[in-house]
């Protein structure tokens, strides 16, 4: 593998933040292990979660903008239909948006609450006979997951609140 040059490392400072190491990889042209070694020689908090489902964990945004009464609204809506509260982890709590075949509705997520967006690949599952697309998905995990699950909790439907309840508990 060729050597490093700056304009590649300024490229993977830039994405490392909001991309996963299989996405900066092939729009470097690069491995995945390669990324994962450079930004870790680099410094960059970007790491592995899950061989298992190829998941890439990119460093936690920042909401960008403060939400409106609509965009609250928005949101809960689109977290019934789509999301999940849970115990997980170091956190010890996450809420997220699984699944999504299109990335603009997780953007929108991220600028109003933070979080981090990872590309989900079911593509060991689909060579083992099982289904599963590529998909993108959300999460916002400890304080944050928290902040988002209560902010939203009155908007949401009883069987939501249960589940953050329960969550949370």
């Amino acid at each position: 593998m060729p050597r490093w040059t700056d304009h590649e490392e300024a490229i993977l400072y830039d994405l490392a933040s909001s991309r996963s190491s299989r996405e900066i990889g092939v729009v470097l042209g690069r491995s995945n292990s390669s990324i994962r070694s450079r930004a870790s020689k680099l410094g960059l908090s970007l790491w592995h979660i899950s061989k298992r489902f190829g998941w890439e964990r990119a460093k936690t945004l920042h909401a960008t903008r403060r939400p409106t009464i609509r965009d609250l609204e928005w949101a809960a809506g689109f977290l019934e239909g789509e999301g999940c509260w849970l115990r997980a982890g170091k956190a010890g709590f996450q809420s997220g948006a699984k699944q999504i075949a299109t990335r603009e509705p997780l953007d929108r997520l991220v600028a109003l609450f933070g979080g981090a967006i990872y590309a989900v690949s079911h593509a060991r599952n689909r060579s083992a006979g099982g289904k599963g697309k590529d998909g993108w998905e959300w999460r916002a995990c400890g304080a944050r997951g928290r902040g988002v699950a209560m902010t939203l909790y009155p908007l949401l439907s009883q069987r939501r609140q249960s589940q953050i309840r329960g969550a949370l508990a």
